[in-house]
């Protein structure tokens, strides 16, 4: 939560984006150090090439999965006004300079949207039930994306500071 800037048109960055193994890229390392193993411990020059070829596109792929991510600038209304127990859309507006392949956006709790965007600006809207009337913070939006070949997963918090009034839900009135 402190290292979370509250401002209305958030960047992603290197001081925001994280980035870590998924399970899949785990066992790629296990095999990678295996296949080092087995070509020190029979001299096999071919085995540790084709095992450097394979950390070599690891680290390609990690390099890949992040810039997905960096430069997308996301922004935000400042206020929004809901009806309680429906299910109703927080608007976004997103600018990437660049094709942007599998985002997932997601509020906590709630199914994640997902889509690729193209080079420009693009507005979302994402899913939203409130549980209860009155005045709330928006929760925070995690955008992540498990792009070029699922070795990684890579995923942002944002915050925006906008704020939500949630009303009653109408009743109709039969006349």
């Amino acid at each position: 939560e402190k290292r979370l800037n509250k401002s209305q048109r958030q960047a992603l960055s290197n001081r925001n984006i994280y980035i870590f193994p998924s399970m899949f890229g785990m066992s790629y390392l296990i095999f990678i150090f295996l296949l080092f193993m087995l070509g020190t411990n029979y001299q096999n020059n071919l085995i540790l090439l084709f095992c450097f070829i394979q950390a070599s596109f690891f680290v390609s792929v990690m390099i890949h999965t992040f810039f997905n991510l960096s430069g997308l600038v996301i922004s935000s209304e400042s206020e929004y006004r809901l009806f309680n127990g429906k299910n109703n859309q927080i608007k976004l507006h997103v600018e990437t300079s660049r094709r942007v392949h599998s985002l997932k956006f997601s509020f906590a709790d709630f199914e994640p949207t997902k889509i690729d965007l193209a080079k420009g600006k693009h507005s979302l809207s994402l899913r939203y039930k409130p549980t209860s009337r009155g005045i709330f913070d928006i929760k925070r939006l995690k955008i992540s994306s498990r792009y070029a070949f699922g070795l990684f997963n890579c995923w942002s918090y944002i915050q925006f500071p906008c704020q939500i009034v949630v009303y009653p839900q109408p009743v109709e009135v039969n006349q």
